[in-house]
């Protein structure tokens, strides 16, 4: 009635390969961590650098609209006459066209002085 129980004991093979399961395990959840951190980190900047060239794109386009309403021919007449400059302007036939003498076609400049 009474039987001995056999008992089972635990080999090393199979805790060895356990704990080398656990450790595979947490190594590889450690390492998705850190590789999704990573991507986040890099993610963040790169969306960085995209506002940071939208901001660029803004000032150039804010600097050229500047430049145009500067050069605009009215408002420099507008201004000269305001500051009290002696300029005047050149009538049409005061201006001589010269032709570029180089074969290339670079640009010339001409003075009436020496």
């Amino acid at each position: 009635m009474n039987r001995r129980r056999s008992e089972h004991r635990r080999g090393l093979l199979p805790v060895a390969v356990l704990v080398t399961a656990a450790a595979l395990g947490a190594s590889g959840g450690v390492a998705h961590v850190y590789y999704k951190n990573r991507q986040i980190e890099v993610a963040r900047q790169v969306e960085r650098v995209e506002q940071q060239t939208a901001k660029h794109h803004d000032d150039i386009r804010t600097l050229d609209m500047r430049m145009d309403q500067m050069l605009n021919r009215y408002v420099m007449r507008a201004q000269l006459r305001e500051l009290g400059s002696s300029l005047r302007p050149v009538p049409p036939e005061m201006v001589e066209v010269i032709a570029p003498s180089d074969p290339d076609g670079a640009a010339t400049m001409a003075s009436n002085r020496p």
